[in-house]
């Protein structure tokens, strides 16, 4: 461009390709390659797709790849290793002191299931006699805080009884 305004023929012109191709040597030097108009229509193309499906509402039941509660995921990991069992036994033995009285969470301590009847390790032969009282009493407390069918009975021994296999 000249003072007056009008533009001349000359090395003004070829200054923006001249830039270009500067800036594609230092591309390439760094290991850049370049991509054709064909190629990169391409990639805008998968781009955008991606983009339609980030953008669509979740279906009803949840595609694949959406999020899921962890509380969920952990009831169906327990249901297919056959885990269930042993969880709901350590649920309701974790949960005894916090259930019962506490004169009875006291002296009485909760060891684990056998089948569906908690094992109940008592200080005393008194206090096996008082748990087989109350023993509906216990279930019903324990089945209100833990659900139907977790406890079906109790069976209390004493300190100083031989233990048997049971799940804690």
């Amino acid at each position: 461009m000249t003072h007056s305004g009008i533009p001349m023929a000359g090395a003004d012109d070829d200054a923006p390709r001249a830039l270009l191709n500067r800036m594609r040597r230092i591309a390439q030097a760094n290991g850049h390659e370049r991509i054709d108009a064909k190629r990169m229509a391409g990639i805008k193309r998968r781009k955008d797709a991606r983009r339609k499906t980030e953008e669509r509402p979740a279906s009803a039941d949840g595609a694949p790849r959406d999020p899921k509660p962890l509380g969920g995921v952990f009831d169906q990991l327990s249901k297919r290793y056959g885990w269930e069992a042993g969880l709901s036994a350590g649920r309701v033995v974790a949960s005894w002191e916090k259930i019962v009285p506490p004169a009875i969470g006291l002296t009485c301590k909760a060891e684990g299931m056998d089948e569906k009847s908690l094992v109940v390790r008592c200080e005393s032969a008194s206090w096996v006699a008082q748990i087989k009282l109350h023993e509906k009493q216990l279930v019903g407390l324990l089945c209100k805080e833990l659900g139907t069918g977790a406890v079906e009975a109790i069976r209390p021994v004493t300190a100083n009884s031989v233990r048997r296999n049971i799940r804690s």
